[in-house]
Protein backbone atom coordinates (compact mmCIF):
# COMPACT_ATOMS: atom_id res chain seq x y z
CA UNK A 1 0.00 0.00 0.00
CA UNK A 2 2.89 2.59 0.30
CA UNK A 3 5.63 2.21 -1.56
CA UNK A 4 9.37 3.32 -1.84
CA UNK A 5 9.57 7.08 -0.58
CA UNK A 6 6.56 6.61 2.10
CA UNK A 7 8.79 3.74 4.61
CA UNK A 8 12.39 5.09 4.82
CA UNK A 9 11.36 8.84 4.83
CA UNK A 10 9.20 7.39 7.77
CA UNK A 11 11.90 5.96 9.44
CA UNK A 12 14.72 8.34 9.08
CA UNK A 13 12.71 11.03 10.96
CA UNK A 14 12.67 8.83 14.41
CA UNK A 15 16.43 8.45 14.18
CA UNK A 16 18.35 11.64 16.25
CA UNK A 17 21.52 13.12 15.80
CA UNK A 18 23.96 11.27 18.47
CA UNK A 19 25.04 13.89 21.27
CA UNK A 20 28.34 12.65 21.12
CA UNK A 21 28.83 12.80 17.40
CA UNK A 22 32.39 15.30 17.04
CA UNK A 23 31.55 15.40 13.47
CA UNK A 24 27.76 17.60 13.66
CA UNK A 25 27.95 18.74 9.48
CA UNK A 26 28.88 14.98 8.38
CA UNK A 27 26.42 13.67 10.60
CA UNK A 28 23.82 16.07 9.47
CA UNK A 29 24.20 15.21 5.69
CA UNK A 30 24.30 11.77 6.54
CA UNK A 31 20.61 11.76 8.31
CA UNK A 32 19.13 14.43 6.07
CA UNK A 33 15.53 14.17 7.42
CA UNK A 34 14.12 16.25 5.11
CA UNK A 35 15.58 15.11 1.84
CA UNK A 36 17.26 18.50 0.87
CA UNK A 37 20.09 17.11 -0.67
CA UNK A 38 20.59 14.36 -3.20
CA UNK A 39 20.75 10.86 -1.83
CA UNK A 40 24.14 10.49 -3.71
CA UNK A 41 25.78 13.09 -1.09
CA UNK A 42 23.61 10.90 1.11
CA UNK A 43 24.76 7.86 0.62
CA UNK A 44 28.56 9.26 0.53
CA UNK A 45 28.41 11.32 3.79
CA UNK A 46 26.59 8.41 5.65
CA UNK A 47 29.67 6.18 4.20
CA UNK A 48 32.31 8.56 5.48
CA UNK A 49 30.89 8.64 8.37
CA UNK A 50 30.54 4.61 8.79
CA UNK A 51 34.49 4.51 7.65
CA UNK A 52 35.48 7.06 10.29
CA UNK A 53 33.75 6.28 13.44
CA UNK A 54 34.25 2.84 15.65
CA UNK A 55 31.27 3.37 18.05
CA UNK A 56 29.32 0.47 16.81
CA UNK A 57 26.14 1.75 17.26
CA UNK A 58 26.89 4.89 15.51
CA UNK A 59 27.99 2.96 13.01
CA UNK A 60 25.25 1.02 13.42
CA UNK A 61 22.30 4.04 12.89
CA UNK A 62 24.60 5.54 9.93
CA UNK A 63 24.29 2.11 8.40
CA UNK A 64 20.42 2.02 8.29
CA UNK A 65 20.27 5.97 7.07
CA UNK A 66 22.77 5.03 3.96
CA UNK A 67 20.35 2.04 3.71
CA UNK A 68 17.08 3.71 3.85
CA UNK A 69 19.14 6.62 1.21
CA UNK A 70 19.54 2.79 -1.37
CA UNK A 71 15.95 2.48 -0.46
CA UNK A 72 14.87 5.67 -1.83
CA UNK A 73 17.00 5.30 -4.38
CA UNK A 74 15.30 1.88 -5.62
CA UNK A 75 18.20 -0.51 -4.70
CA UNK A 76 16.66 -1.96 -2.06
CA UNK A 77 19.00 -4.89 -2.40
CA UNK A 78 21.66 -2.40 -1.17
CA UNK A 79 19.43 -1.17 1.36
CA UNK A 80 18.90 -4.84 3.09
CA UNK A 81 22.31 -5.44 2.91
CA UNK A 82 23.47 -2.12 4.86
CA UNK A 83 20.49 -3.14 7.36
CA UNK A 84 21.25 -6.64 7.68
CA UNK A 85 25.27 -5.21 8.84
CA UNK A 86 23.51 -2.55 11.33
CA UNK A 87 21.94 -5.19 13.15
CA UNK A 88 24.62 -6.87 13.15
CA UNK A 89 26.59 -4.32 14.91
CA UNK A 90 24.05 -3.41 17.05
CA UNK A 91 21.07 -6.69 17.71
CA UNK A 92 19.29 -4.38 20.58
CA UNK A 93 18.12 -1.65 18.77
CA UNK A 94 14.59 -1.98 16.71
CA UNK A 95 15.76 0.74 14.05
CA UNK A 96 17.92 -1.89 11.85
CA UNK A 97 14.97 -4.83 11.90
CA UNK A 98 12.32 -1.49 11.34
CA UNK A 99 14.38 -0.59 8.34
CA UNK A 100 15.14 -4.14 7.10
CA UNK A 101 11.46 -4.90 7.30
CA UNK A 102 10.63 -1.95 5.15
CA UNK A 103 13.06 -2.61 2.59
CA UNK A 104 11.92 -6.47 2.07
CA UNK A 105 8.12 -4.93 2.17
CA UNK A 106 9.26 -2.91 -0.95
CA UNK A 107 10.42 -6.68 -2.48
CA UNK A 108 7.01 -7.94 -1.38
CA UNK A 109 9.03 -10.39 0.31
CA UNK A 110 6.25 -10.17 3.13
CA UNK A 111 7.30 -13.05 4.82
CA UNK A 112 11.03 -11.63 5.71
CA UNK A 113 9.26 -8.37 6.27
CA UNK A 114 6.55 -9.23 9.16
CA UNK A 115 9.85 -11.46 10.61
CA UNK A 116 11.48 -8.24 11.11
CA UNK A 117 8.47 -6.17 12.25
CA UNK A 118 7.86 -9.04 14.87
CA UNK A 119 11.51 -8.27 16.11
CA UNK A 120 11.11 -5.15 15.73
CA UNK A 121 8.01 -4.55 17.71
CA UNK A 122 9.37 -7.20 20.87
CA UNK A 123 12.42 -5.11 21.25
CA UNK A 124 10.03 -1.69 21.35
CA UNK A 125 6.60 -2.68 21.65
CA UNK A 126 5.00 0.82 21.44
CA UNK A 127 6.69 1.14 18.25
CA UNK A 128 3.41 2.68 16.12
CA UNK A 129 5.66 3.00 12.82
CA UNK A 130 6.45 -0.85 13.37
CA UNK A 131 2.97 -1.64 13.78
CA UNK A 132 2.19 0.37 10.75
CA UNK A 133 4.38 -0.94 8.45
CA UNK A 134 3.35 -4.45 9.76
CA UNK A 135 -0.36 -3.76 9.21
CA UNK A 136 0.47 -2.68 5.22
CA UNK A 137 2.28 -6.25 4.69
CA UNK A 138 -0.55 -7.84 6.18
CA UNK A 139 -3.18 -5.82 4.27
CA UNK A 140 -0.89 -6.37 1.06
CA UNK A 141 -1.83 -10.23 1.48
CA UNK A 142 -5.27 -9.28 2.00
CA UNK A 143 -5.10 -10.41 5.23
CA UNK A 144 -7.31 -7.79 6.75
CA UNK A 145 -8.14 -8.50 9.97
CA UNK A 146 -4.35 -8.93 11.31
CA UNK A 147 -3.91 -5.30 9.57
CA UNK A 148 -6.84 -3.81 10.99
CA UNK A 149 -5.45 -4.83 14.75
CA UNK A 150 -2.41 -3.45 13.76
CA UNK A 151 -3.28 -0.44 12.59
CA UNK A 152 -5.83 -0.09 15.45
CA UNK A 153 -3.28 -0.36 17.55
CA UNK A 154 -0.72 2.01 16.08
CA UNK A 155 -3.58 4.49 16.55
CA UNK A 156 -3.80 3.78 19.85
CA UNK A 157 -0.01 4.25 20.80
CA UNK A 158 -0.43 7.27 18.25
CA UNK A 159 -3.21 9.11 17.90
CA UNK A 160 -1.85 11.32 15.49
CA UNK A 161 -0.13 9.08 13.41
CA UNK A 162 -1.68 10.18 10.02
CA UNK A 163 -0.20 7.61 7.82
CA UNK A 164 -1.93 4.98 10.33
CA UNK A 165 -5.31 6.09 9.62
CA UNK A 166 -4.89 6.53 6.30
CA UNK A 167 -3.62 2.76 5.73
CA UNK A 168 -6.29 1.61 8.01
CA UNK A 169 -9.19 3.88 5.98
CA UNK A 170 -7.78 1.72 2.86
CA UNK A 171 -7.99 -1.62 4.59
CA UNK A 172 -11.84 -0.82 5.19
CA UNK A 173 -12.49 0.25 1.62
CA UNK A 174 -10.89 -3.08 0.59
CA UNK A 175 -12.51 -5.49 3.13
CA UNK A 176 -15.69 -3.73 1.56
CA UNK A 177 -16.35 -1.11 4.56
CA UNK A 178 -16.23 1.90 2.65
CA UNK A 179 -17.91 4.12 4.85
CA UNK A 180 -15.52 3.35 7.61
CA UNK A 181 -12.71 3.91 5.19
CA UNK A 182 -13.34 7.23 4.27
CA UNK A 183 -13.78 8.00 7.97
CA UNK A 184 -10.49 7.19 8.49
CA UNK A 185 -8.77 8.47 5.32
CA UNK A 186 -10.58 11.63 6.24
CA UNK A 187 -8.92 12.04 9.35
CA UNK A 188 -5.52 11.33 8.22
CA UNK A 189 -6.32 14.03 5.79
CA UNK A 190 -6.91 16.55 8.69
CA UNK A 191 -4.32 15.59 10.71
CA UNK A 192 -1.85 15.81 7.59
CA UNK A 193 -3.27 18.16 4.78
CA UNK A 194 -0.02 16.92 2.58
CA UNK A 195 -0.18 13.56 2.79
CA UNK A 196 -0.60 12.72 -0.52
CA UNK A 197 -1.34 8.80 -0.65
CA UNK A 198 -4.25 9.81 1.81
CA UNK A 199 -6.08 11.47 -1.23
CA UNK A 200 -4.77 8.33 -3.62
CA UNK A 201 -6.58 6.07 -0.78
CA UNK A 202 -9.60 8.44 -0.59
CA UNK A 203 -10.15 8.38 -4.36
CA UNK A 204 -10.00 4.69 -4.04
CA UNK A 205 -12.93 4.67 -1.40
CA UNK A 206 -15.15 6.82 -4.16
CA UNK A 207 -14.04 4.76 -7.07
CA UNK A 208 -15.54 2.10 -4.64
CA UNK A 209 -18.54 3.54 -4.59
CA UNK A 210 -18.93 4.47 -8.06
CA UNK A 211 -18.33 8.29 -7.61
CA UNK A 212 -15.63 7.90 -10.22
CA UNK A 213 -15.46 12.03 -10.51
CA UNK A 214 -15.35 12.94 -7.02
CA UNK A 215 -12.15 9.97 -7.08
CA UNK A 216 -10.30 11.70 -10.48
CA UNK A 217 -10.43 14.64 -8.03
CA UNK A 218 -8.97 13.24 -5.44
CA UNK A 219 -6.08 11.38 -7.25
CA UNK A 220 -5.73 15.07 -8.85
CA UNK A 221 -4.83 16.43 -5.53
CA UNK A 222 -2.66 13.38 -4.78
CA UNK A 223 -0.74 14.03 -7.59
CA UNK A 224 -0.24 18.01 -7.21
CA UNK A 225 0.86 17.20 -3.75
CA UNK A 226 3.49 14.68 -4.97
CA UNK A 227 3.92 14.49 -8.82
CA UNK A 228 5.83 11.70 -8.62
CA UNK A 229 3.19 9.39 -7.31
CA UNK A 230 2.85 6.06 -9.51
CA UNK A 231 -0.12 4.62 -7.64
CA UNK A 232 -2.05 8.05 -7.73
CA UNK A 233 -1.55 8.15 -11.56
CA UNK A 234 -2.69 4.28 -11.92
CA UNK A 235 -5.55 4.51 -9.91
CA UNK A 236 -6.67 7.79 -11.51
CA UNK A 237 -6.32 5.76 -14.84
CA UNK A 238 -8.34 3.05 -13.44
CA UNK A 239 -11.33 5.69 -12.50
CA UNK A 240 -10.87 7.33 -16.22
CA UNK A 241 -11.90 3.59 -17.44
CA UNK A 242 -14.40 3.10 -15.18
CA UNK A 243 -16.05 6.66 -15.94
CA UNK A 244 -15.13 6.06 -19.91
CA UNK A 245 -12.35 8.16 -20.63
CA UNK A 246 -10.04 6.01 -22.35
CA UNK A 247 -8.23 8.51 -23.82
CA UNK A 248 -7.58 9.89 -20.38
CA UNK A 249 -6.62 6.16 -18.95
CA UNK A 250 -3.94 5.48 -21.29
CA UNK A 251 -2.19 9.29 -20.29
CA UNK A 252 -2.57 8.05 -16.56
CA UNK A 253 -1.34 4.51 -17.27
CA UNK A 254 1.06 5.73 -19.27
CA UNK A 255 3.05 8.02 -16.72
CA UNK A 256 2.41 5.19 -14.16
CA UNK A 257 4.58 3.05 -16.53
CA UNK A 258 7.22 6.16 -17.10
CA UNK A 259 7.74 6.09 -13.24
CA UNK A 260 7.60 2.53 -12.88
CA UNK A 261 8.77 0.67 -16.15
CA UNK A 262 8.09 -3.11 -14.45
CA UNK A 263 4.67 -2.31 -13.39
CA UNK A 264 3.03 -4.94 -14.99
CA UNK A 265 -0.56 -3.88 -13.92
CA UNK A 266 -0.21 -0.63 -15.53
CA UNK A 267 0.75 -2.40 -18.86
CA UNK A 268 -2.45 -4.83 -18.42
CA UNK A 269 -4.62 -2.25 -17.68
CA UNK A 270 -3.19 0.54 -20.54
CA UNK A 271 -3.85 -2.99 -22.68
CA UNK A 272 -7.21 -3.30 -21.96
CA UNK A 273 -7.82 0.31 -22.25
CA UNK A 274 -6.47 0.26 -26.31
CA UNK A 275 -8.98 -2.65 -27.18
CA UNK A 276 -11.85 -0.40 -25.68
CA UNK A 277 -10.63 1.86 -28.43
CA UNK A 278 -10.25 -0.69 -30.83
CA UNK A 279 -6.38 -0.59 -31.24
CA UNK A 280 -5.58 -4.50 -31.10
CA UNK A 281 -2.30 -4.01 -32.25
CA UNK A 282 -1.38 -1.51 -28.86
CA UNK A 283 -3.49 -3.89 -26.81
CA UNK A 284 -1.53 -7.39 -27.21
CA UNK A 285 1.89 -5.40 -27.21
CA UNK A 286 1.21 -3.76 -23.52
CA UNK A 287 -0.50 -7.27 -22.90
CA UNK A 288 2.62 -9.27 -23.63
CA UNK A 289 4.57 -6.86 -21.68
CA UNK A 290 2.33 -7.42 -18.54
CA UNK A 291 2.53 -11.14 -18.97
CA UNK A 292 6.16 -10.84 -19.08
CA UNK A 293 6.38 -9.26 -16.14
CA UNK A 294 4.26 -11.26 -14.46
CA UNK A 295 3.57 -14.08 -16.14
CA UNK A 296 0.92 -15.01 -13.66
CA UNK A 297 -2.31 -12.73 -14.19
CA UNK A 298 -5.16 -13.88 -14.99
CA UNK A 299 -6.72 -10.80 -16.17
CA UNK A 300 -3.92 -10.04 -18.21
CA UNK A 301 -4.63 -13.84 -19.83
CA UNK A 302 -8.29 -13.01 -20.34
CA UNK A 303 -7.73 -9.63 -21.81
CA UNK A 304 -5.28 -11.03 -24.65
CA UNK A 305 -7.91 -13.52 -25.38
CA UNK A 306 -10.25 -10.59 -25.98
CA UNK A 307 -7.80 -9.20 -28.52
CA UNK A 308 -7.60 -12.47 -30.03
CA UNK A 309 -11.29 -12.88 -30.42
CA UNK A 310 -11.64 -8.91 -31.68
CA UNK A 311 -8.44 -10.29 -34.03
CA UNK A 312 -10.37 -12.91 -35.31
CA UNK A 313 -7.22 -15.69 -33.84
CA UNK A 314 -9.83 -18.10 -32.18
CA UNK A 315 -6.83 -20.65 -31.50
CA UNK A 316 -5.16 -18.11 -29.35
CA UNK A 317 -8.15 -17.07 -27.79
CA UNK A 318 -8.98 -20.33 -26.31
CA UNK A 319 -5.22 -20.85 -25.55
CA UNK A 320 -4.96 -17.36 -22.97
CA UNK A 321 -8.98 -18.10 -21.59
CA UNK A 322 -7.81 -21.53 -20.54
CA UNK A 323 -4.58 -19.97 -19.11
CA UNK A 324 -6.55 -17.67 -17.27
CA UNK A 325 -9.03 -20.22 -16.03
CA UNK A 326 -6.16 -21.76 -14.73
CA UNK A 327 -4.81 -19.30 -12.72
CA UNK A 328 -7.94 -18.25 -11.59
CA UNK A 329 -11.09 -21.39 -11.88
CA UNK A 330 -13.81 -18.76 -10.72
CA UNK A 331 -13.22 -16.52 -13.72
CA UNK A 332 -16.91 -16.98 -14.78
CA UNK A 333 -16.41 -14.65 -17.57
CA UNK A 334 -13.26 -16.36 -19.13
CA UNK A 335 -15.11 -19.54 -18.66
CA UNK A 336 -18.03 -17.90 -20.83
CA UNK A 337 -15.83 -16.21 -23.65
CA UNK A 338 -14.08 -19.69 -23.65
CA UNK A 339 -17.69 -20.96 -24.67
CA UNK A 340 -17.94 -18.20 -26.79
CA UNK A 341 -14.82 -18.95 -29.01
CA UNK A 342 -15.20 -22.89 -28.89
CA UNK A 343 -18.89 -22.19 -30.74
CA UNK A 344 -17.16 -19.94 -33.25
CA UNK A 345 -14.37 -22.72 -33.50
CA UNK A 346 -17.32 -25.38 -33.95
CA UNK A 347 -16.38 -27.14 -30.66
CA UNK A 348 -20.06 -27.13 -29.46
CA UNK A 349 -19.17 -30.63 -26.68
CA UNK A 350 -16.81 -28.37 -25.35
CA UNK A 351 -18.92 -24.31 -25.74
CA UNK A 352 -22.15 -26.57 -24.15
CA UNK A 353 -19.68 -27.75 -21.07
CA UNK A 354 -18.22 -23.87 -20.54
CA UNK A 355 -21.54 -22.39 -20.45
CA UNK A 356 -22.29 -25.53 -18.10
CA UNK A 357 -19.72 -24.75 -16.23
CA UNK A 358 -20.84 -20.79 -16.04
CA UNK A 359 -24.74 -21.52 -14.90
CA UNK A 360 -22.79 -23.50 -11.87
CA UNK A 361 -20.61 -20.89 -10.70
CA UNK A 362 -23.14 -18.26 -11.38
CA UNK A 363 -25.66 -20.49 -8.94
CA UNK A 364 -22.90 -21.40 -6.50
CA UNK A 365 -22.81 -17.02 -5.84
CA UNK A 366 -26.27 -16.70 -5.89
CA UNK A 367 -26.85 -19.18 -3.25
CA UNK A 368 -27.19 -17.85 0.16
CA UNK A 369 -24.50 -19.49 2.64
CA UNK A 370 -26.10 -20.76 5.90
Amino acid sequence: MWRSWTVPALILGLLATPAASQDAQTWTRCLNRNQSEVLRTVVEACTAFISDRQNEQTRAVALTLRGNAYLLKGDPDSAIADHSESIRLDPASPLGFLARGSAYYIKKDYRRSILDLDEAIRLDPKSALALTLRASAYSDQKDYDRALADYSAAIRLDSRLAIAFAGRGNTYVASGDPNRGLSDINEAIRLNPGLAIAFVYRGNAYSNQNEYRRAIESYDEGIRLDPGNTAAYYCRGNAHVAARDFDDAIADYSEAIKRDPRNARAYANRGAAYLEKRDGARARGDLNEALRLDPKDAIAYFNRGNVAIYEGHLDSAVADYSQAIRLDPNNATAIRNRGIAYTAKGELERATADFIEVRRLNQKRETPTQ
